[in-house]
């Protein structure tokens, strides 16, 4: 029996329509070119442009001749306007009709066409030359046949998660804190035991942040949220994984990163922020504001080398080789001297920064991290190729980078214009380069020299996200006009840690760590940023999402200090999961180590006893469920020991 739907809107786009007709509502339309989905007329409308295309795609089952009808409303002056209604090869010509206003909708007849077998088809209304005004408003059309057996499908250019192969959510509980601390690292630091309530707290927070996808919103995987807004946002999510990794027995938090693989559009594009209720993007395409620093495989890396789960790359390399292919396209300005990478504002992370420029520090050198890090991933996989041709992308950047960028008379990367001229702008964007591992020991140690400046970046806190001798620059923090950022400092420390420049790492730390300490006292809680001048939280801003300060409890991306900083720079343990491995530097004197760090399948603590002096040689005790490898560093020693199961004691 053939069944006609009587709702022009009641077709779900996933069901096939077992029926003799197929609503095609707007909703379910690309729309190509200028126009706007009107809500309250239900209709595409303000179509003006004659170049505009309004195309769905279909799956027809049962081919044959199909009658087509346009449910359109207009007024008086567009009556006449020519279009046609085409279906693979076939056309058919209609006029619009009067029906007495822009809010009255009508079925208008526009013909008949033939489609000879089944398979997938897109449906386009193709305007002609208009008379006056606008084409039309358009519900969408309807196509109707004895035989027809046809369905919806989402456009090809706007279906998303093509390339991720996780496609729905299996339910799974929320792990909670109480049920988990005591699966969690613990360190031990005698000679400050008050960093303790801040890393504590950080995880009680993390754990509440956590949440299951909405119904609706197509997400696939339960995630840690930055619980301040209805989106989730790729530059939070990312610098989350950071600290997040250290508890991955309780939580995996890199699955968090899945529910923007599942919303990347056909050509690539992953925009930078998601609305959690329906999983839509919340940014055009085409918006300067898309995208984030493009940090996903490097989150993707540091969370191996602390899991050695080796599983997600399979997984996440195809997402991964889209997205970079798009920033190729999407971020790369056409014409320049230079053709290196650009960024705005929100697009970097960065708000209300004041810069300029065509070629960005810190996107060009997140592109250098990025493709060495698709490289190692490739490695992993054994796909020796792929690795290669991502090497000589990363190499061919950071080349450009230091040509083009580098400024010998300031000792500082810059951003450029067109012509590859500097723009000025002393920010927490010039030391990305330390961190793809493109800057030179001179270039370090000239870098270096601004991050130590008490005039520009070494302030009461570290470091200002504008320097201090910059116009604008606010000693209240004024959002990324002087505030003190987790994302920015624990990049900055990371690029020093991995060029060799470990002391400074570790002071600037427990700069960093000591500040924040000295606020969550007097609050009991942690900031979304902090005054690079007093000892407060950072002044806020008014941006894309309104007016506001600081936010509290926000362990978005701040637990990198308390947690990940600690544990990495404060304590000097390197866990490699992936290779069996940990490297310990120690300097302290105090009694200090780690208990329960989990790396890869082991589990071990570790404790220094206290040394009396910087000299003095450390006693180790290690317990381990597993064998490992330990490098221990001290005084510029390295030796290695092979770790047995159980107990251990050793000197070094």
């Amino acid at each position: 029996m053939n069944l006609l739907i009587p709702c022009f809107w009641a077709l779900s786009s996933t069901l096939p329509l077992l029926s003799a007709s197929l609503d095609l509502h707007h909703s379910k339309a690309e729309l190509r070119g200028k126009a706007d989905r009107e809500q309250a007329k239900d209709c595409i409308g303000a179509w003006e442009n004659e170049e505009t295309r309004v195309a769905w795609s279909i799956r027809v089952d049962r081919p044959g001749t199909v009658e087509i009808e346009c449910l359109q409303a207009a007024e008086a002056r567009s009556a006449g306007n020519g279009y046609d209604v085409v279906i693979g090869k076939a056309k058919a010509s209609g006029r619009v009709v009067d029906t007495g206003a822009w809010d009255r909708f009508e079925h208008v007849k526009v013909g008949r066409v033939s489609i000879p077998a089944a398979g997938e088809y897109e449906v386009v209304v193709v305007p002609h030359p208009k008379n006056n005004l606008a084409v039309m408003n358009l519900r969408g059309l309807r196509l109707s046949g004895n035989h027809l057996t046809a369905e919806v499908l989402v456009p090809p250019s706007l279906r998303r998660g093509g390339y991720f192969a996780k496609k729905r959510y299996v339910p799974e509980p929320l792990p909670t804190f109480a049920d988990n601390r005591d699966k969690l690292p613990l360190p031990v630091i005698e000679g400050k035991p008050e960093y303790l309530e801040m890393y504590w707290k950080c995880w009680e927070l993390a754990f509440q942040h956590l949440r299951q996808p909405q119904p609706g919103s197509g997400f696939v995987s339960n995630y840690l949220d930055e619980a301040f807004n209805p989106c989730i946002f790729q530059w939070d999510t990312v610098f989350m994984v950071m600290f997040a990794r250290y508890g991955h027995q309780a939580f995996p938090s890199v699955q968090s990163l899945d529910n923007f693989y599942g919303k990347q559009k056909t050509n690539g594009f992953i925009c930078r922020e998601i609305r959690e209720g329906n999983g839509e993007d919340y940014h055009a395409e085409e918006s300067h504001e898309s995208i984030n620093p493009p940090l996903f495989s490097w989150a993707e890396m540091e969370s191996y080398r602390v899991t050695g789960d080796k599983s997600r790359f399979e997984l996440v390399l195809p997402v991964l080789e889209r997205y970079v292919a798009w920033l190729e396209t999407g971020r790369r300005k056409q014409g320049t001297v230079h053709g290196l990478y650009w960024s705005n504002g929100l697009g970097s992370g960065m708000d209300n920064t004041p810069r300029e420029g065509s070629g960005w520090v810190d996107m060009s050198a997140q592109m250098v991290l990025q493709y060495h890090d698709l490289a190692a991933m490739c490695d992993v996989l054994g796909k020796k190729e792929k690795a290669t041709a991502f090497r000589k992308h990363a190499d061919d950047i950071a080349a450009r980078i230091n040509r083009w960028m580098w400024n010998e008379e300031d000792g500082l990367y810059y951003d450029i214009n067109d012509q590859g001229e500097p723009v000025k702008w002393k920010t927490a964007g010039c030391f990305w380069p330390m961190l793809a591992g493109i800057s030179s020991p001179q270039q370090e140690a000239r870098l270096i020299a601004h991050l130590k400046d008490p005039k520009s970046f070494w302030r009461k806190n570290i470091f200002p996200t504008l320097a201090a001798d910059q116009p604008g620059y606010d000693p209240s923090g004024g959002y990324w006009k002087g505030g003190v950022w987790a994302p920015t400092n624990y990049a900055i420390i990371r690029g020093l840690a991995r060029q060799g420049h470990g002391d400074f790492a570790r002071e600037a730390t427990t700069r960093y760590l000591d500040e924040m300490l000295k606020l969550f006292k007097k609050t009991g809680t942690v900031w979304e940023l902090y005054a690079p001048d007093m000892e407060r939280h950072g002044s806020g801003s008014s941006g894309i999402h309104g007016e506001h300060q600081a936010r509290p409890d926000f362990v978005g991306w701040t637990g990198c200090g308390p947690i990940a900083m600690l544990i990495e720079n404060i304590l000097g343990f390197d866990a490699q999961g992936a290779k069996g491995e940990l490297t310990w530097e120690i300097t302290r004197r105090d009694r200090h180590g780690i208990r329960n760090l989990r790396f890869g399948d082991i589990t071990a603590s570790l404790v220094c006893a206290p040394r009396a002096h910087p000299q003095s040689e450390a006693e180790i005790t290690i317990q381990s469920d597993h064998p490992f490898t330990l490098i221990l560093r001290r005084n510029r020693a390295t030796k290695a020991f092979e770790i047995p199961k159980g107990g251990t004691r050793l000197k070094f």
